[in-house]
C-alpha cells in the first residue's frame, strides 16, 4: 500500500488523476485455477463450487440471444463466477473495498461490465460512495455487435434507462462504434449524427467518456488497415477521428500511445490487431510530432471553450464524406469541420461572429486547418482530403 500511496502522491502533484478499475460483477473463471475464489483479508469467504452462504449466482451462462434483464444481469458472463449483490455479505464486502481505495486518495472508479449488473445495485453502490466521497463514477456498458434490429433496441432500451437510474456515467460506445464505422470502415458521415440522437434521450451525456478505441479492442489504425487503408491513410483517419472526439460533447479518453500512433496489426481472435497485440509496450514518447500538438491544442481549448463539453450541437453539413457541426454554450461557439473524401467546397450559415479566424490569441481564432474569414453569418472554405478545421469563438 505504501508504493500506491506514493503513486497517488505524485501524480496527484503533477495534476494528474487517479481512476482505479474495478468489478462488481464477478470474480475469476469457475471450475479451473481457483474457481472463481473471493477472499477478504485473506480469508477465503467462497468458491463457485463450494458456496454455502450464496456469495455467487448459480444460473448459468447468459445467453445473449435472450433479450431480458435478468439474463444478462444474473447469469455468468461467459465462464465468470457471477457475484449476488443481493446477499448482504457481497454488498457490504463490494462498498468496504471501494470505499477502502477512496480512503487512499483515488479520483474516479471505472467499474467494469456494469450492464451484467442490477440498475438498481449501481444505484445503491454509487449513493454509498457519494455520500462518504466526492468521486467521479463510471461504467463499462456494452453497446454493439448487434445481430438484428431488436438487439439494437434492447440496448438502447436499457442505456436510456441506465442513464436515468444508476447515477453514474458511462463509455460511450454507441460513439464510440459510430466513429469506427464512419472512419475506419469507410462508412457515412450520417452515422455520426444518427448516433448522436441517442443524447436527446439519455441523462447527461456531457459526462459520458468518447473513446475511439481501448484495451478490449484492436486499435484504430489496425481496424483502417484492416478496410483496406494504407498505413499512412490509417493514421490520417485516425487523426480525424481523434479531432472528432476532442471537439465533441462528453470526457475523451485517448489509449496510451495513440498519440504516438501506435499499432499492431497481427491477426488474432479477436480480430486484426485484437488482443493481445493492441496491448504492446511503448518504444518512445515523443512530444515533439504534428499530431501530439494538436491533441494539446484541443486539450487546452477544451478548458477554455466551455462551448465543446457541455453546449448544445447542430449540424451544419453532412454527407458521406464531410461533416460540419457547430457547438454553442452562452456565446461561446466552436466550429468543426472535416472531410475523408475528395477535397470540395463548404458553403454554409454560421454562429461565429464576423471577421477572421487566424492563429492568434485573441477571443476569435483558428485552432487547427486554414485561415477563414466569417462575413453576414457566411463562411465558404475549401476542405481537402484528411483536412480538419477548427474555429474558436470564446466570449470575454
Amino acid at each position: 500500500m505504501e508504493t500506491f500511496d506514493k503513486l497517488v502522491k505524485y501524480a496527484h502533484n503533477m495534476g494528474i488523476k487517479i481512476i482505479l478499475d474495478i468489478v462488481l460483477n464477478h470474480t475469476s473463471p469457475t471450475g479451473q485455477g481457483c474457481d472463481g475464489a473471493i477472499y477478504d483479508n485473506g480469508v477465503l469467504k467462497a468458491t463457485y463450487s463450494k458456496d454455502p452462504e450464496g456469495w455467487f449466482h448459480h444460473k448459468g451462462i447468459t445467453d445473449f440471444t435472450i433479450l431480458s434483464e435478468s439474463e444478462w444481469e444474473d447469469k455468468n458472463l461467459f465462464d465468470l463466477a457471477d457475484l449476488n449483490q443481493e446477499n448482504s455479505d457481497v454488498d457490504k464486502y463490494l462498498k468496504d473495498f471501494a470505499l477502502m481505495w477512496a480512503d487512499r486518495g483515488i479520483d474516479a472508479f471505472r467499474i467494469d461490465t456494469v450492464r451484467h449488473v442490477p440498475c438498481k445495485y449501481i444505484k445503491s453502490f454509487a449513493s454509498e460512495i457519494y455520500a462518504k466521497k466526492d468521486i467521479f463514477i463510471f461504467g463499462e456498458w456494452s453497446f454493439g455487435n448487434f445481430r438484428n434490429k431488436e438487439d439494437r433496441e434492447f440496448a438502447e432500451k436499457g442505456i436510456i434507462k441506465f442513464s436515468w437510474e444508476s447515477d453514474i456515467s458511462v463509455i460511450d460506445f454507441n460513439l464510440q462504434k459510430a466513429i469506427t464505422d464512419v472512419l475506419a470502415e469507410n462508412k457515412s458521415f450520417t452515422l455520426i449524427t444518427e448516433a448522436l440522437k441517442l443524447d436527446e434521450k439519455v441523462k447527461d451525456p456531457s459526462s459520458w467518456i468518447t473513446c475511439v478505441d481501448n484495451h478490449d479492442m484492436p486499435r484504430f489504425i489496425s481496424t483502417a488497415i484492416a478496410n483496406g487503408a494504407t498505413e499512412g491513410e490509417g493514421k490520417k483517419k485516425f487523426e480525424m477521428a481523434i479531432y472528432l472526439i476532442m471537439t465533441s460533447r462528453g470526457i475523451p479518453c485517448i489509449y496510451y500511445g495513440s498519440e504516438q500512433f501506435i499499432h499492431n496489426d497481427t491477426p488474432s481472435a479477436w480480430g486484426v490487431g485484437g488482443e493481445p497485440y493492441n496491448r504492446q509496450m511503448m518504444n518512445n514518447f515523443s512530444t515533439t510530432g504534428k499530431f501530439f500538438k494538436n491533441i494539446n491544442k484541443l486539450a487546452v481549448l477544451r478548458q477554455e471553450n466551455p462551448a465543446i463539453g457541455r453546449g448544445s450541437q447542430k449540424t451544419l453539413f453532412v454527407n458521406d464524406d464531410i461533416y460540419v457541426y457547430e457547438r454553442e454554450l452562452e456565446g461561446n461557439f466552436v466550429l468543426v469541420a472535416m472531410n475523408k473524401g475528395k477535397s470540395g467546397e463548404v458553403n454554409i450559415s454560421t454562429l461565429l461572429p464576423d471577421g477572421d479566424y487566424k492563429l492568434s490569441k485573441e477571443k476569435q481564432k483558428k485552432v487547427l486547418g486554414r485561415d477563414i474569414k466569417v462575413k453576414q453569418g457566411k463562411v465558404t472554405f475549401k476542405l481537402n482530403q484528411y483536412e480538419v478545421g477548427v474555429w474558436s469563438f470564446i466570449k470575454k
